[in-house]
């Protein structure tokens, strides 16, 4: 949406008519929060937001509910829906007067207002109210389509929450599973084995089992008289190496075709050779994940295992 089409691609049935444009200021202006004293905190059932959400509880209230609120200093940037009577803290700004929009529909539009370019100073990062205030929006002048919108996106907001929940459960299923299906000090054997195993595992150190070790710590493109491209092959670095997968949305950087050459023959990567981040984080492993062409970053080692101690075990 912009300044010369003032109505969404995507409509709910029964809604044609365009939005208006309105500076934020008359939609739903933002007040400073409340001076409150530490140790007046982390006592009683209302939640005072700070900067970053609730961290504490207070006895009394200053806004009633819903509320919405975001950091005006240190954290900024991060949106908060409240459902409860509460206390925004000075470190927040919260919206006073919803002027008759729909609070949740507030809510989604402080989020797409993107609050952290409107962050300044160079030490802690402040959010100057009347930079938002002054910003042009456009707003539904029906309530009703503000609230189905609302309804729709607090669906989907559900459905990430279900899943990331769903996920939280498989990641605890396979620490457990990681404790139980690999010796313990001092064990020969796991707890847990699958039908038709029983033997004692063989004890190994970790690099009597590796063949050879990838390292490029060091190594730059500009080492090379290169640089990295706006496309080309993946970059696998502790950017995007993470624990047990890749991530292929972390903003990974790309080397061109002359790069890889240089950069990777003799030495390419291959399914299900693990890798291991060596810094910023430390730490992290997950296995090559496909046979595709990558560069391996100098943050980050591969492992060629012998695979003689694999087919014997």
């Amino acid at each position: 949406m912009d300044s010369e089409k003032k109505a969404p691609e995507i409509r709910f049935e029964g809604y044609s008519e365009p939005w208006e444009q309105q500076k934020y200021v008359n939609v739903a202006p933002l007040q400073r929060g409340f001076d409150l004293p530490h140790s007046a905190m982390k006592d009683g059932i209302y939640p005072v937001v700070m900067s970053n959400g609730v961290l504490y509880h207070h006895n009394e209230y200053m806004a009633k509910n819903p509320g919405v609120v975001t950091g005006r200093s240190g954290t900024i940037g991060k949106v908060h829906y409240i459902e409860h009577d509460y206390w925004p803290h000075n470190t927040s700004l919260w919206v006073t007067d919803f002027m008759g929009n729909h609070p949740k529909f507030i809510y989604y539009l402080l989020l797409k207002l993107d609050l952290l370019r409107f962050g300044t100073g160079s030490g802690v990062p402040t959010l100057n109210r009347n930079d938002v205030h002054d910003t042009l929006c456009y707003i539904p002048s029906s309530v009703d389509e503000q609230i189905i919108i609302s309804d729709f996106l607090s669906s989907v907001d559900d459905t990430i929450a279900l899943k990331k929940q769903q996920y939280e459960k498989t990641i605890n299923i396979k620490k457990a599973m990681l404790e139980k299906m690999f010796p313990k000090n001092g064990a020969d054997a796991p707890e847990i084995r699958f039908e038709g195993y029983s033997k004692a595992w063989t004890k190994y150190s970790f690099f009597d089992t590796v063949a050879k070790t990838i390292d490029f710590r060091g190594r730059t493109p500009r080492k090379l008289g290169m640089d990295w491209s706006e496309s080309g092959y993946i970059a696998l670095s502790a950017l995007n190496v993470k624990n047990g997968y890749i991530d292929f949305s972390a903003e990974p950087n790309f080397g061109s075709e002359e790069l890889y050459q240089r950069w990777m023959t003799g030495n390419e990567l291959r399914k299900g050779q693990v890798l291991f981040t060596t810094e910023a984080p430390m730490g992290n492993v997950a296995q090559v994940p496909d046979n595709r062409k990558y560069i391996l970053s100098q943050r980050t080692i591969a492992f060629n295992f012998k695979e003689d101690i694999w087919l014997s075990a």
